[in-house]
Formats: C-alpha cells, structure tokens, sequence
C-alpha cells in the first residue's frame, strides 16, 4: 500500500490521512475504522489534519504480540524515521539495511545444538553403567537403607564399586546382621544429575 510513496525521499514527520493508512500498511477506510491516534489540527478544514508519525509508531508498538525482545523494533522504528522507498536522510541507513539489523530468531538446529550444550554441562560425572545406575536409582526411592539381599541387580562388587566411588556410604547392620546401604551426598547428587539428564526437554524454559 505505500507504493505510490515509494519515491518519497523520507517519510514526513506529520503525515495525512491517505500517508498515513499508507505507512501503516492499510486501506484509508480501514486506517480511519481503527486507528486511535487523533490528528493534529494545522487549519479548521479536515486538509489540515495530520497525523504524528511518531504516535502511529507508538500505537503500532502497543499492537505487538511478541515478548519484549522481539518487540525491539521500537529501536527499528526510532532509526527508520525519515526513511521510505529504501532512500535515507541525513545519513541515515536504507531500509533494506535497517531490517538486516533487526536481530533475526535463531533456526531450529542452532537452538538444538545450544540447548545440547547446556545439557552436557549438566550430564552425570560418573558415567556408571545402566544396572549401577539403577542401583543408586533405587537407593533414592529408599532412603531408609537396603540391605545387598534387598536391592535389584545389586551384589556385593557392585556396592564396593559404588562405596569407592563415594556414591554410597555404610550404615547400622539390620536384625539379620546385613549391612544397611545409603546413598551419600554424592550419590544424591549424581542421582539428580542422571534424572535431569535423561528428562532435559530441548524448550525454552
């Protein structure tokens, strides 16, 4: 709709009825229907009506879905005032340059690989074999204590593997006399790093 305003050197900074539908990207009747922004009076007849640029940049501002970063074309619309048809004034950038500006949403792989990096930061430290891995899993959901008889996959190797590794820690004998297991402060935290690592979703949080 601006193309009969494409030769403007500039956009003006008070604009009439037609140029400012125009610069909204509207029809004049739809411009007229919606548009909130009240014009200045320069005479008593309506051809001395203009409207502000600079209200028409704010009103469209206040119709802008997106969150705050992307809303940042208030610094696009503040740089590009005066610019129409791709032509500058008083040094200011083409338009085809000011939109290569505008901070451009990054690709579906790119936010991927970022969200896999910050994933790795939180990966597990041991890197314990899965039936370890169960075992410490269990040992969580039973903080009481377990016994080697009462634990899955469980024997006597994989518990001194797990106590050297300070992943678990001894406790009292039960009736039976077996030993009671615990899983450390360690093996707490390793627990809670395996869960995040295995349930990290690749979405913004």
């Amino acid at each position: 709709m601006t193309g009969r305003y494409e030769k403007l050197p500039y956009w003006p900074a008070a604009l009439n009825a037609k140029m400012a539908a125009s610069y909204c990207g509207l029809s004049v009747d739809t411009f007229k229907e919606i548009c909130p922004v009240r014009p200045i009076q320069f005479t008593q007849s309506a051809w001395g009506q203009r409207y502000l640029r600079q209200r028409l940049d704010e009103w469209m501002l206040s119709l802008d879905p997106n969150p705050a970063p992307l809303a940042s074309a208030r610094g696009f619309f503040a740089s590009s005032r005066g610019v129409a048809g791709g032509h500058s004034e008083n040094n200011l950038a083409p338009r085809s340059q000011l939109m290569n500006e505008i901070p451009q949403p990054e690709s579906a792989l790119t936010a991927w690989k970022r969200k896999n990096e910050e994933r790795q930061r939180h990966a597990p430290r041991h890197k314990l074999k899965s039936n370890y891995v169960q075992v410490l899993k269990f040992l969580a959901n039973h903080p009481e204590g377990q016994t080697v008889g009462t634990i899955p996959l469980a024997g006597e190797k994989t518990i001194e593997h797990l106590a050297k590794l300070g992943l678990v820690q001894a406790g009292n004998r039960d009736l039976m006399g077996d030993r009671e297991w615990h899983l450390s402060k360690e093996g707490k935290a390793e627990v809670d790093r395996i869960y995040r690592y295995e349930t990290w979703k690749f979405t913004e949080r």
